[in-house]
């Protein structure tokens, strides 16, 4: 785990030898903030226990990996108790919201990843619910990920909070206000 997070580049090449646990570790910011455009092979280990929060207004592609590109490959790897914290008012224009990636390119390779876990929809997401032009979906805000078998909810931070609801269609979230 020490090894990814110190030589983590979004370029780079990666084989998993060992089950990989980030309790109380941050995920790399060369995933997280740059597109993707490197090779995972996981040899059927799990990488677990990552959460990250989406708090940034102008940051478009969000997700445990921020965007993947059309030359990305990742196999044989298990995401488990994933959870991404949705916390911002409004966002920029074009912003994708997902639990695996904000966006994800066509040509990308996903073969035999599973993703678990969870999306948490913050108290500040009431802007949301009226600002236009944001994708968010369970696995991906934009692009395809065939190959890629997901188990994930979505829930409020803040159950009492009834200034929105969320509602899901398949993959999509919308965050819709409530009038009275």
């Amino acid at each position: 785990t020490d090894d990814l997070i110190k030589y983590a580049d979004s370029k780079g090449y990666y084989e998993i030898y060992a089950d990989l646990d980030f309790e109380g570790l941050k995920w790399p910011t060369a995933f997280g903030d740059d597109e993707f455009s490197g090779r995972i092979f996981g040899n059927g280990h799990t990488i677990s226990n990552v959460s990250f929060e989406s708090t940034e207004r102008g940051k478009l592609n969000n997700g445990l990996f921020a965007s993947i590109s059309e030359t990305a490959s990742i196999e044989n790897v298990e995401f488990k108790n994933i959870t991404h914290t949705i916390n911002i008012m409004s966002t920029a224009q074009g912003a994708n919201f997902g639990l695996f990636a904000g966006s994800v390119k066509n040509g990308a390779e996903f073969n035999n990843v599973t993703i678990d876990g969870k999306i948490i929809i913050g108290d500040d997401c009431e802007g949301l619910a009226t600002s236009t032009g944001h994708s968010i979906g369970k696995v991906t805000g934009i692009g395809s990920v065939s190959g890629v078998m997901a188990e994930i909810t979505v829930e409020k931070a803040n159950p009492a909070n009834e200034s929105f609801n969320i509602e899901i269609d398949g993959d999509v979230i919308t965050i819709v206000k409530v009038t009275e």
